[in-house]
């Protein structure tokens, strides 16, 4: 099955749809309300980027909106974004979580994740620990090439 892929170009604004490694499309956002999907030389407007998303199959490609890791800080080596408070480890799991502030209860998890969501594997930088107890995991990992390559089917 070959996966559609929306690479941002301009952060909420603009998308650029490849499949296999070429581009066949685009994501537009409408500045009266919605977004506006161009494929096979045909142009069908959407209310939200969810439904848009999901009538077309179409996965959108986070890792070009976070932060590079030369601003990033470890935590027992795994990587995490921002400063962290009030870590935690899970000894069974074998992994750090934290809060992003001190008086948070939402704990994210440090280093990149392999998460299988909607059925299909996806790699997630710091993801929410609620994520990692809820769904399918494979991690954590130091680097997000790491993850891709753990995933069922990465090279």
């Amino acid at each position: 099955m070959n996966k559609t892929v929306a690479k941002s170009v301009l952060s909420n604004k603009y998308w650029i749809l490849e499949s296999n490694g070429q581009k066949i499309g685009t994501i537009q956002a409408i500045d009266a309300g919605g977004f506006s999907l161009v494929k096979d030389q045909e142009r069908k407007r959407y209310a939200s980027i969810t439904a848009l998303g999901s009538e077309n199959n179409i996965i959108f490609d986070r890792k070009n909106n976070k932060k590079s890791t030369s601003t990033l800080n470890l935590i027992s080596d795994y990587p995490v974004a921002g400063k962290a408070y009030n870590i935690i480890w899970n000894v069974r799991k074998k992994f750090a979580a934290y809060t992003k502030n001190k008086n948070s209860k939402c704990h994210y998890c440090a280093g990149y994740f392999a998460i299988k969501f909607q059925n299909e594997w996806q790699v997630m930088f710091c993801p929410k620990l609620i994520m990692v107890n809820r769904y399918e995991t494979l991690g954590p990992f130091k680097t997000r090439t790491e993850a891709e390559k753990a995933m069922p089917g990465g090279s």
